[in-house]
């Protein structure tokens, strides 16, 4: 590839990666006026509240980028809309959008579903920069986690108590 329109492609990396990060550190103070949380909802959270009573492979699926809400393992790193929130992820960030920008084919993510929401096992950059990029679906290798409690994706981890606690 020519070296000037590889230098031009990182620098527009890094041009969106820093808005991105302008965006998820600012995400907090705009969530407090809004009087809601912030954070991604972390699995080990969600685990505890929801005390889901199974897990089976459900095998790869295409997946509404809407309804992936929280993460394991990285839910501080990123905002509620996967918006990175901290410089260190920039270099994998910007190497994610580097192939979407070159159109390369990345592997799919493992998510975790429960009651209709998805929780990132692996694949959180690909999430943040495919919600950057106004991508709608992604290919994902999905494992399901059994609950009878139905979530919407914009439900807080609170949200997700006051629902089981309305089901019991």
């Amino acid at each position: 590839m020519d070296p000037e329109i590889e230098q031009e492609r990182r620098f527009e990396a890094e041009r969106q990666f820093a808005r991105a990060l302008g965006r998820g550190r600012l995400a907090p103070l705009a969530a407090l006026l809004r009087g809601g949380g912030a954070g991604l909802p972390a699995l080990e959270e969600v685990r505890r509240v929801l005390r889901p009573t199974a897990e089976r492979y459900a095998g790869m699926q295409t997946v509404a980028v809407e309804k992936i809400v929280g993460s394991e393992g990285r839910a501080d790193d990123f905002d509620r809309a996967f918006r990175p929130r901290r410089r260190h992820l920039a270099r994998r960030w910007m190497s994610v959008l580097l192939a979407h920008l070159g159109a390369v084919e990345l592997p799919a993510v493992r998510l975790y579903e429960i009651g209709g929401v998805y929780l990132v096992r692996d694949g959180n950059h690909r999430v943040s920069v495919a919600r950057h990029r106004g991508v709608r679906f992604l290919d994902a290798e999905v494992t399901s986690l059994a609950t009878d409690v139905p979530l919407d994706p914009r439900m807080s981890v609170d949200d997700m108590r006051r629902a089981v606690l309305e089901r019991e």
